[in-house]
């Protein structure tokens, strides 16, 4: 597998094909790796070699792929996991609590076992549950989120839209039930009060719009609208810290961000950057404990190769690496940005792909390996840069 600096200079990386579009990628944890690598034969399976990541794909056409990286072949299809023409809008693993009826296979402590499951969205307005062993169905949730808005899952839950007013709502990760709806009223009179109403909508026909994009981390839901607005709820409280909400965070209408925690010993503080149809994105800081939060003054710009037409420029991928290191940008043009989160510098550019990149996606090990979903319907691999090293290749 390529290096990101090795991909750069000579376009080449590792591929995954599919037939269609691929619009969502991620990484299955290393527990379902394992649990999963349980009997494994063939060129997957070679003793004393390094365990190979496991990426979950969904494509147009609605199916869900599990591959072996080091095989690139696919290991498990669920084809027809989504109905409709938009096909797999989003794919994410986590591994859940769920109580046991094996004593042996129990937590001692808690009585609970750990399970790896694998979420599909679709814009059928449906969330679906898979185990990640064998991509058996588990539950389906019918959420009534037709929008191209992705969901965010927590340990023990799950949130997207519910509606196009802006209401969003929190599901159960272990059943698939409404536990939860909320209203997003007390961002939208904090976005009047603050007068950060574009000058040609007056009072009465402001709208936060649509929800664009969610993203959980710890007890905090964050939220983007449409407006450019950044929504940040607090689950203990039931109730949006207003007093931290971000406005104008794009120039253009945002479609994706990324959100990381600051690390061990700064609770409650969080990195994140917002991209979207302009030619940047839009680096931001939360901090909960002193209640602040901030856009950074500097911009990232996402530069074309070449001369290109602006309806080229913007991204609809992004993910923060969770060292805090690097950002992964997914763009339009068919590129994958690498960026250093402290200086804003270019790392390394991929030009693998001759469709729009829908997704990009870091996993956990070191090195860490990027993957980039695109349109033309390949998923491209690269290693990126171990997290002690400081040396990388540039554009």
């Amino acid at each position: 597998m390529a290096t990101l600096a090795a991909a750069t200079r000579s376009g080449q990386a590792t591929l995954l094909r599919h037939a269609e579009a691929v619009q969502a990628v991620c990484f299955l944890p290393r527990v379902a790796q394992k649990a999963s690598d349980t009997g494994a034969t063939g060129d997957g399976a070679q003793e004393g070699a390094a365990e190979p990541e496991r990426v979950v794909t969904g494509d147009a056409a609605g199916t869900l792929r599990v591959w072996d990286t080091y095989t690139r072949r696919a290991t498990l299809t669920q084809e027809a996991a989504h109905d409709g023409e938009f096909g797999v809008l989003y794919v994410t693993a986590l591994d859940v609590s769920e109580p046991s009826s094996n004593a042996e296979d129990a937590n001692t402590s808690t009585g609970d076992t750990r399970q790896t499951l694998v979420l599909s969205q679709g814009r059928d307005g449906k969330v679906r549950a898979w185990t990640a062993q064998s991509l058996e169905p588990r539950w389906t949730a019918q959420t009534s989120s037709f929008g191209f808005c992705l969901l965010s899952a927590s340990d023990v839950r799950f949130a997207c839209p519910k509606g196009e007013d802006g209401k969003l709502a929190l599901w159960n990760l272990s059943t698939g039930d409404l536990e939860e709806e909320i209203s997003s009223e007390a961002i939208l009179r904090d976005y009047m009060d603050r007068g950060a109403l574009p000058r040609d909508v007056s009072q009465r026909d402001a709208s936060l719009g649509l929800c664009m994009s969610l993203c959980f981390q710890d007890r905090v839901l964050f939220a983007l609208f449409e407006c450019g607005s950044l929504g940040i709820y607090e689950l203990e409280k039931k109730a949006w810290a207003v007093e931290v909400c971000l406005h104008a965070l794009s120039r253009e209408v945002p479609i994706a961000m990324s959100i990381v925690s600051a690390g061990a010993g700064k609770p409650h503080k969080y990195l994140g950057a917002a991209v979207g149809a302009d030619s940047e994105f839009a680096p931001f800081i939360v901090d909960l404990t002193k209640r602040k939060a901030k856009c950074v003054d500097r911009r990232a710009p996402l530069r074309e190769s070449g001369p290109t037409s602006a309806s080229r420029q913007g991204a609809s991928g992004i993910a923060v690496r969770a060292d805090l290191d690097l950002v992964a940008v997914g763009c339009w043009d068919g590129s994958v940005r690498a960026y250093q989160w402290s200086s804003l510098s270019s790392r390394g550019v991929l030009h693998q792909h001759k469709g729009a990149i829908r997704a990009v996606s870091f996993s956990c090990g070191d090195p860490a390996v990027l993957a980039a979903a695109s349109e033309d319907g390949n998923v491209s691999l690269v290693t990126n840069y171990p997290h002690a090293c400081s040396s990388f290749g540039v554009e």
